[in-house]
């Protein structure tokens, strides 16, 4: 079992089939980032006027 480490070049907002970037077997795990809805940072900093809980 492998373990990938996958850092995303862009990021898609809409729902349908987008190409793979990235191939697994069964079994493989994968460590990536993500970010939220409007493309909010990774390191927890809040969009102006929210509060992180």
């Amino acid at each position: 079992m492998a373990v990938h480490h996958f850092q995303p070049k862009h990021y898609h907002n809409t729902i349908g089939a987008h190409e793979p970037v990235l191939k697994i077997a069964d079994g493989d795990s994968v460590v990536t980032s993500t970010v939220d809805a409007r493309g909010g940072t990774t390191e927890g900093k809040a969009w102006p006027g929210a509060a992180i809980r």
